[in-house]
């Protein structure tokens, strides 16, 4: 995992039943595409317009959803390129 979901994942262990919010780099994970991976993952997840991912904790699954956003994002990045 990337640094920025293990402190995520770490963070939701810490804080509990409240949302973790964490600013992604634009060059890893552009925007656009951040947000669209996210909107399917409404429940759980979350991007503004800025780029701070949002993990919500009234999600199922914090990690599964992380994972699958991830996943799209790469995806999504490499047919990009």
């Amino acid at each position: 995992m990337t640094p920025t979901i293990a402190s995520t994942l770490a963070a939701l262990n810490n804080v509990g039943n409240a949302s973790v919010t964490v600013r992604l780099d634009p060059q890893l994970f552009p925007v656009d595409i951040a947000q669209e991976a996210a909107a399917r993952r409404a429940g759980d997840l979350s991007v503004s317009t800025t780029g701070d991912l949002t993990v919500h904790p009234t999600g199922e699954c914090a990690a599964e959803a992380l994972r699958g956003f991830m996943q799209d994002v790469l995806a999504a990045t490499l047919q990009r390129e």
